[in-house]
């Protein structure tokens, strides 16, 4: 699994876009990464673009283990929101499956079919008070 990352400071999003088959201990790496980086607060709202995720790799092992590790950095994310950005109807299932997982979590969550369904999501419209039009259901 390949993370790219990048802030944009302007407005306060972190965007991750992933590749490749599904890997926690890289999830992991990137959550340290952000959190090293004096450049990216900790409750900076992200987007996960995952639509070009390996998924066939993805087995309910996995994606528990995902979510754990999703569930060890709330603490530090707590407050923010974050959007996943998909292109087919079983990452979709698979992202629920997730998002059960993390279901305790402090923050809120969308899934888009568009970055910039995302986006309005996050920053448009006033931003925190907009809702999830773009949201499939979570």
């Amino acid at each position: 699994m390949k993370v790219v990352t990048r802030y944009d400071a302007e407005i306060g999003v972190l965007f991750c876009t992933v590749s490749g088959p599904v890997d926690p201990e890289v999830q992991m790496a990137t959550f340290a990464q952000v959190f090293d980086d004096p450049g990216i607060p900790d409750n900076a709202d992200a987007i996960w673009d995952i639509r070009h995720v390996d998924f066939s790799t993805a087995s309910p092992e996995r994606i528990k283990r995902l979510a754990e590790g999703r569930i060890s950095v709330d603490p530090q994310r707590a407050g923010s929101r974050f959007a996943f950005v998909i292109s087919t109807d079983s990452q979709e299932a698979l992202v629920r499956l997730y998002l059960a997982h993390v279901s305790q979590v402090k923050q809120e969550s969308a899934v888009f079919r568009s970055t910039e369904e995302a986006m309005n999501w996050l920053v448009g419209s006033g931003g925190r008070n907009v809702e999830p039009t773009g949201a499939r259901g979570l």
